[in-house]
């Protein structure tokens, strides 16, 4: 069915308004604080330290636990963090590797390496590093 009449008349004017109209400005959003408060530096710290504490500071220094790259590493959480992990369940990881975990998943990032190791590898290097910490 051809369109004609109004409906052809609100297209030209529809077109019309697009021409003249101006566009959006965009803002760059509310602008936020480049320090923080000494309240909340000391809640950080009080954080960081209960997530990673001294232990982490050792394993930084130590060689990644999975490729054996030098230092400095991550300290790697098995099981994560969000999972229930602790300072203690912490080992070294060079930042690929820390990477290629979070992204790919432990399973495939374990299935991935040579030779391929399961999830039981990875509590027992945690144990390791425990007791090499202490």
């Amino acid at each position: 069915m051809k369109r004609s009449g109004p409906l052809s008349r609100d297209l030209e004017k529809l077109k019309e308004w697009r021409r003249t109209s101006k566009p959006l400005k965009r803002t760059g959003g509310p602008k936020r604080k480049t320090r923080l408060s000494p309240v909340n530096e000391e809640r950080r710290e009080k954080r960081y330290e209960r997530d990673f504490g001294e232990k982490a500071d050792f394993i930084r220094e130590q060689p990644c636990d999975t490729c054996g790259d030098p230092p400095p590493s991550d300290p790697s959480h098995f099981p994560s963090r969000g999972a229930g992990g602790t300072k203690e369940d912490t080992f070294p990881q060079c930042r690929s590797c820390h990477t290629t975990m979070g992204t790919k998943g432990v399973d495939t990032f374990l299935r991935s390496l040579d030779p391929p190791r399961d999830r039981m590898w990875l509590s027992e290097r945690t144990e390791y590093w425990e007791r090499r910490w202490r």
